[in-house]
């Protein structure tokens, strides 16, 4: 059990989330003696089962790395829930988004451009919906794939994408524009401003 524990503690600590001298206790405030009685407890003596959304799932996702010679996939749906920016990417570089070998394959449905932009062209799969069927679209990982991914994420996730060239097209035009699409019922789209080189 002492092993366990200290794997948790490890994990927590790598991953950022503030729980030292973890301990498995009772959990004094369960309604009943059952399974979920005993738990895992910080130094302070509160559960872990009271740690955010987002370090609950940092935690979990940290601990299914370390588990991965037993279990070879992970799925997570919506990733960056309840996580900040700077815990994202400290949760990809946990599961190995960075290393030419990841230990373990990861499918995850997001929704967020801080994901996008830590993520490589051919690490992305684009779902595209067509009349009877879903088509799968794999970027690439070329330079052009991979600036467009670090300057523009969101490019990525948009349904419609209106490019104009320098800051000043951003105009109030576009955003009239954007704004009447959308009154009339269609789908949104994106302006990404473009700085001229």
């Amino acid at each position: 059990m002492g092993i366990a524990l200290k794997i948790v503690e490890k994990t927590a600590r790598d991953l950022g989330i503030s729980a030292r001298d973890i301990k498995a206790m009772l959990d004094f405030h369960s309604v009943s003696l059952t399974g979920n009685t005993v738990c895992l407890h910080d130094e302070s003596g509160v559960p872990l089962r009271r740690l955010g959304v987002g370090s609950a799932r940092l935690l979990v996702a940290g601990l299914q790395r370390k588990a991965s010679k037993q279990s070879t996939m992970l799925i997570a749906d919506e990733l960056e829930y309840g996580l900040e920016p700077h815990r994202i990417i400290r949760l990809l570089d946990s599961l190995g988004a960075k290393e030419s070998k990841p230990p373990i394959q990861v499918f995850i449905a997001t929704h967020s451009p801080v994901v996008l932009r830590e993520l490589s062209g051919d690490q992305i799969a684009v779902l595209k919906p067509l009349t009877d069927k879903h088509e799968v679209r794999i970027p690439g990982s070329s330079d052009e794939i991979q600036g467009t991914l670090r300057l523009y994420p969101e490019a990525f996730l948009a349904v419609s994408i209106m490019v104009c060239e320098g800051a000043t097209a951003y105009l109030p035009t576009i955003r009239g524009l954007r704004e009447f699409i959308t009154d009339q019922g269609n789908k949104s789209l994106i302006v990404l401003v473009k700085s001229g080189r």
